[in-house]
């Protein structure tokens, strides 16, 4: 029992400090590993099919603010061109890097899972967008890769790979 409460105080602690991922419209993408101010990031505010989705020094532009779903499971758009989504490509696996796309309904590539605790999971696989290689150079491009992120220990420290976990 007194693991629990522990636990518990820890994950009040981060949710007190971090918006989770699907409380606003308009919102940045941050990962949580780092200490800069780092964001998702449409490279060269070129928003076109095929655009490298990379991190960047967060600069409060168009090319960083994301609508996301209210909850469960959708695809995370760019606030001001909404026709654009977060695209992991055809058939994606481990490393397949993450691109900006023209927006269908339903499309698996498409269609994220945003788990409470941080992690984009894409919906049906174990793939979750990832911090490439935990660089947080500007110009990094993300990609996906297998989901083992999105836990904590009694400290509230993240377990597993925290390249995995974002918050606003």
């Amino acid at each position: 029992m007194l693991a629990i409460t522990l636990l518990a105080a820890a994950f009040s602690a981060i949710v007190a400090s971090a918006t989770p991922l699907n409380a606003r419209a308009g919102a940045t993408l941050r990962p949580t590993r780092v200490t800069q101010d780092k964001c998702v990031d449409i490279a060269g505010a070129n928003f076109a099919d095929g655009t490298a989705v990379q991190i960047h020094d967060c600069n409060g532009t168009e090319a960083q603010s994301f609508t996301y779903p209210n909850g469960g499971t959708g695809a995370i758009k760019l606030a001001s061109h909404p026709e654009f989504c977060l695209d992991a490509g055809e058939n994606p696996t481990n490393g397949s890097k993450v691109h900006l796309w023209t927006c269908y309904d339903g499309l698996s590539q498409q269609t994220w899972y945003h788990h409470y605790l941080g992690t984009l999971r894409l919906d049906n696989s174990e793939l979750c967008l990832d911090l490439t290689d935990g660089n947080t150079a500007n110009g990094n491009q993300l990609q996906v890769y297998h989901c083992s992120g999105g836990t904590f220990d009694k400290d509230g420290q993240i377990l597993g790979n925290s390249n995995q976990v974002w918050f606003t």
